[in-house]
């Protein structure tokens, strides 16, 4: 998760370069869903931990 925020938070350069090519843009995700995603998953499987 520690990645999560960096990928979504680019610099302007890149944003620049995403608003000019949205093709790029589409393979970084989007911060809330993505995170919401992985925290589901993660308390999906803590219960096969114990």
């Amino acid at each position: 998760m520690a990645k999560l925020f960096p990928i979504t938070r680019p610099p302007e350069a890149l944003r620049e370069l995403y608003a000019r090519e949205p093709e790029i843009a589409g393979a970084f995700p989007l911060f809330r869903p993505t995170l919401k995603r992985m925290v589901a998953a993660t308390a999906a499987g803590l219960p096969l931990v114990r």
